[in-house]
């Protein structure tokens, strides 16, 4: 607000401004615009502009619009959408393997985008499942069938004895679930602050709630926190920011929290279960947990320094979230909650995972497979067995034997490591072992034991942390390091990303000081490269030939050579940006000079009819003496504070434009301005984008500052090179000795400096 006296209304400043854009966007012929309440909203009277109406659109990127509290009709389209998709099939008798793949592959999908943002009510996804169902076992929505199967035991994986269809309640969640990671994840982006801002104040987002006012968008994110709580863990770095009774934290735990304490503790965080050394105290934690506990506690890897904790989603090996993964997590809570509800029984056919896996190996064609699964899923399992070993022919081409790797010897000068792991369960022990080899040499050997350790991934991860400080003791500089882990190799390249169990050992390498010193001299010879490349380039541009004769002098040191790979490209670059600004100064001369000749030609023209025409004038006052003759000098002589001063603008336009530019600028000015435009002859150089491009001259002339600032934008917005044209006769002739060329029909007629370049 503005307060105080002196200062204009605010409101008063905006209608003005409002006005003022108005007068400038909407052209003279177009509908008057009745403008009202402009201190509250500034809305246009829809009457007037015939607005039909001023409501949002139903749908905005595929999603509702509709303001406050959506209902299911609102996602009315998807199931239209499915509908015309299924009655477009219906015609096609396709078989089963055929509907399979429309289902999952398109109709599916369809939902997709609006679940990624809302939840779905129950009858939403009751009426898209519907389709999906009456289409698998009818073809056609119009044609009532049997439907054999209920949609949930469809909607399983077929190792269970489904079809592998998503249920779209759970799978709506899933995706939601998404929205919930992203924001606490990524606290700081623009979406997150405004959430958190709006809802949370300050609060975790496991710990809010909604409120009643609470959009549609933070309920549905609410919804979506579900899927998170089922796999949100906390991963121990420094343990001071873990509760251990209250926190998510136990890797191989159901719960992923202790089944509780054998005898009474003081202990609340899970840095207090460490000793100084930074690793885990086990005669206390045998002490105080459970075996099952007491062991995933030990199975967890810690740095050798103090690191930060961090939170990742457990339901994954890189510790990121997946709408796949929260998806088999939520069907999975939910089949345990109607086990132990009693809700639903499953039968034999779902807990015989090995004998679907059979029969959807069968090496037939699909729709053999679907039919055999629809014989047996109302059949016994001893004669689903019995089939199976019928169906299960001797393959003639068994399958080839997997090729072994052979080791290969490094590069010249460099020390190639390999390092890996193994563990023996029964005895709790896991072990790593490091060999290092030069070329064929034999270079050194170490290993290293831990208990509690189960996890494959996890030793592997160890011996590369020892294989990398076993190449910082013994002094190597050129290392490979060689591992026999396909999932470790992928999560070191995205370690940046990485949220794994070992995500604080891999930090630990990365940020070590023989990996510092490593990647420091990788980028130093990367830059340097770079570097002769672009050298080679500036070469090949300027047509110099590079020599094949070998250098004969001394070879530069590392140091000396980036030094003066440094020193050529900073001349180099400095040379190319001279030689740039040389050039643009180059092509404006050259249009200075055109436009120089063509304004002068026009100007003398101009001041050659001028005097033509007051001569014309003077003849007839003297050679007539009519009563009339006093009344007209009278006429003439007018005050010169009356007079309309008038000004003028040249410059360059691209004739392709040209059209378009005097229309504008006539709408801009409404018509208070002339413009005289001439072809140039040749093309020039545009001094901007450096192409030859034919062009226009022109002249505009116009009356007041308000004006000259309209032309100034537009000829800006249209690439029109401007160029100052003296008025005065002398600036005129030192401007034209500047540039270096005169106008060609000066050099004509010298006699003709008199009158040209006169406004």
């Amino acid at each position: 607000m503005f307060r105080g006296g002196g200062c204009c209304p605010p409101m008063d400043l905006m209608r003005s401004e409002t006005m003022q854009l108005v007068q400038v966007i909407i052209p003279a012929e177009s509908a008057r615009l009745a403008v009202s309440n402009l201190g509250d909203l500034g809305l246009v009277q829809s009457k007037d502009v015939n607005i039909q109406t001023e409501a949002f659109s139903e749908k905005y990127l595929g999603l509702p619009t509709a303001v406050g509290k959506l209902t299911s009709e609102a996602f009315e389209y998807i199931t239209e959408s499915a509908r015309s998709s299924v009655n477009g099939w219906a015609e096609k008798n396709l078989s089963y393997p055929g509907k399979e793949a429309l289902l999952k592959s398109v109709i599916q999908a369809k939902p997709i985008h609006g679940m990624s943002c809302f939840l779905l009510s129950k009858g939403s996804c009751k009426k898209f499942t519907s389709v999906m169902g009456k289409f698998w076992w009818s073809g056609n929505l119009d044609k009532r069938s049997m439907h054999w199967l209920a949609w949930d035991k469809l909607a399983v994986p077929k190792s269970e004895g489904g079809m592998g269809f998503r249920d779209m309640q759970a799978f709506n969640v899933a995706l939601l679930g998404k929205q919930a990671w992203r924001i606490t994840m990524k606290p700081d982006s623009l979406c997150s602050q405004v959430l958190r801002t709006r809802y949370l104040h300050n609060q975790e987002l496991m710990a809010a709630s909604a409120p009643r006012a609470a959009s549609r968008t933070w309920k549905a994110i609410l919804a979506g926190r579900e899927a998170l709580k089922l796999g949100l863990i906390k991963r121990v770095g420094s343990g001071q920011s873990i509760s251990i009774w209250e926190d998510n934290w136990l890797p191989n735990s159901a719960t992923m929290r202790p089944m509780g304490q054998l005898k009474d503790t003081d202990l609340v965080m899970v840095n207090e279960l460490m000793t100084g050394n930074h690793e885990w105290n086990e005669p206390l934690i045998r002490e105080l947990f459970f075996a099952p506990d007491a062991d995933s506690i030990m199975s967890i890897p810690l740095r050798s320094s103090v690191g930060d904790d961090w939170l990742a989603w457990s339901k994954e090996k890189s510790g990121i979230y997946t709408v796949r993964s929260a998806y088999r997590a939520l069907m999975e809570a939910r089949q345990s909650e109607e086990a132990r509800n009693n809700v639903s029984v499953s039968s034999s056919f779902d807990n015989d995972a090995d004998v679907w896996k059979r029969l959807w190996k069968l090496p037939v064609v699909p729709k053999v497979r679907v039919f055999w699964w629809r014989v047996l899923r109302a059949k016994s399992i001893e004669l689903v067995k019995e089939t199976l070993q019928t169906l299960e022919l001797p393959r003639e081409n068994p399958k080839p034997t997997r090729l072994v790797a052979k080791w290969q010897r490094p590069p010249d000068g460099f020390v190639k490591i390999n390092s890996d792991g193994a563990f023996n369960v029964s005895e709790n022990l896991a072990a790593t072992g490091v060999v290092a080899r030069e070329g064929l040499l034999y270079r050194g050997a170490m290993g290293k034991t831990y208990r509690g350790i189960s996890d494959p991934l996890i030793i592997e991860t160890l011996a590369l942390r020892d294989a990398v400080t076993y190449a910082r003791d013994r002094g190597f500089s050129r290392v490979v390091f060689e591992v026999d882990s396909e999932n470790l190799v992928h999560l070191w390249h995205n370690r940046a990303a990485d949220r794994s169990m070992v995500k604080n050992v891999l930090d630990e390498i990365d940020k070590s000081p023989f990996q510092r010193t490593y990647a420091a001299q990788i980028k130093r010879c990367g830059e340097m490269t770079r570097k002769m490349h672009f050298f080679k380039e500036q070469m090949s541009k300027a047509a110099i030939l590079t020599s094949s004769t070998k250098f004969s002098g001394a070879p530069l040191e590392i140091d000396d050579l980036e030094i003066k790979l440094g020193e050529f490209e900073t001349d180099l670059i400095e040379v190319n940006t001279n030689n740039g600004k040389l050039q643009r100064t180059y092509n404006e001369l050259v249009e200075y000079n055109v436009l120089l000749q063509k304004t002068g030609e026009f100007f003398y023209s101009a001041q050659r009819s001028a005097a033509q025409q007051q001569s014309e004038i003077v003849a007839d006052q003297f050679g007539d003496s009519s009563l009339e003759s006093p009344l007209m000098e009278q006429e003439m002589v007018t005050d010169p504070l009356k007079q309309v001063k008038l000004g003028f603008l040249s410059g360059l336009v691209p004739k392709q434009k040209a059209m378009a530019f005097e229309r504008i600028l006539f709408r801009a000015t409404r018509g208070n301005m002339l413009l005289q435009q001439e072809s140039v002859d040749e093309p020039v150089t545009d001094p901007q984008f450096g192409e030859k491009v034919v062009k226009n001259s022109f002249v505009i002339f116009y009356s007041g500052e308000r004006a000259k600032s309209k032309i100034v934008k537009i000829c800006d917005a249209f690439g029109a090179n401007r160029y100052p044209f003296p008025e005065d006769l002398a600036k005129q002739l030192h401007t034209i000795q500047e540039v270096g060329v005169y106008p060609r029909v000066l050099f004509l007629n010298p006699s003709l400096w008199s009158f040209c370049f006169v406004n």
